[in-house]
């Protein structure tokens, strides 16, 4: 016949009624309760019970099923008089709810090349506007310099080559003389941009996958397509989102992790040139990464063999 102590016998394991709960704002969770059994119940039954990552519900069968999501992280054992154990014990948990992620916008300037302004990408569009382009570009890099011996003013600019065997460029459109006297007369080679990052935080169980870094560093959402939590961005233009930090730290059972986008500059990130202009530094498939490893053909120049031998 099995022992009895204080209505309980070798099979009792009796919750107490001080079951607690509290949730963060990013949908952690975490709660505590005891049990009250024979000291030889824990021994014989309950420590093959009470194991890390064990559903609540399994051990407090009287709480309802909404609370499954709580797993057993820690607890600690107590022997009273009268041969009786309490067993305190930590849950830790997430639920699903789309409320708890927590959304930051933040927002600052950086400087950026001045053939990067949304004016100088319009203005040297097409045919005609490519020489003037590669002159201004020349001058950037150094190629190029003013030649303060010649007229300066909203019709002309004239350039001299720092090679003595190239003859100066005199330039005459309207749109090349502008941007020839913004940067090169009035020092502007770079401008200031608005920098919009979008940080989205949440708790969670199993933290970051593997498949949660394929678009890491990557274009990833756009105009059309925004990134979770809909962030307010400009209205007029093309821009673009790449993902640019992810965090995760893990206490207690609990993963809290973030991520990060970052929005582009008027027109996007930088693009191949026509008719590649699909794709560019940060937006591309993973296919046209290949293997990784070497370029197509380099095994042949270093005489490299494949594969395994019979």
């Amino acid at each position: 016949m099995a022992a009895t102590a204080y209505g309980f016998d070798s099979s009792t394991i009796k919750a107490r009624p001080d079951f607690s709960a509290s949730k963060d704002g990013k949908g952690a969770w975490t709660a505590s309760n005891s049990f009250t059994m024979l000291r030889d119940t824990w021994e014989n039954l309950a420590r093959f019970i009470f194991l890390k990552g064990t559903p609540i519900v399994n051990l407090f069968v009287e709480l309802p099923v909404y609370w499954a999501f709580l797993e057993l992280d820690d607890f600690e054992v107590s022997h009273q008089e009268g041969a009786i154990t309490i067993v305190s014990c930590s849950y830790v948990g997430v639920d699903d709810d789309p409320e708890n992620l927590v959304y930051t916008l933040s927002a600052t300037r950086s400087s950026r090349p001045i053939q990067e302004h949304p004016l100088f990408r319009k203005d040297f569009q097409g045919l005609q506007m490519q020489a003037p382009k590669a002159i201004i570009l020349g001058a950037l890099r150094g190629e190029w310099k003013i030649d303060p011996d010649q007229p300066i003013d909203s019709t002309q600019i004239t350039y001299e080559s720092v090679n003595p065997m190239t003859a100066p460029v005199a330039e005459h459109l309207e749109a090349a003389v502008k941007w020839g006297r913004m940067i090169f007369v009035e020092g502007h080679k770079t401008f200031m941009v608005p920098v919009l990052q979008w940080t989205e935080e949440k708790s969670s169980k199993d933290g970051w996958q593997d498949s949660d870094l394929d678009k890491f560093g990557l274009v990833e959402f756009d105009s059309k397509n925004r990134p979770p939590g809909d962030p307010p961005m400009p209205v007029n233009g093309e821009y673009e989102w790449i993902r640019i930090g992810m965090n995760q730290n893990t206490t207690e059972g609990l993963t809290t992790q973030s991520q990060t986008w970052e929005l582009s500059p008027p027109g996007g990130f930088a693009r191949f040139p026509a008719p590649d202009d699909d794709k560019g530094l940060y937006k591309y498939d993973a296919d046209d990464k290949g293997d990784g490893l070497f370029l197509q053909g380099l095994d042949a120049d270093f005489n490299l063999e494949w594969g395994g031998k019979d």
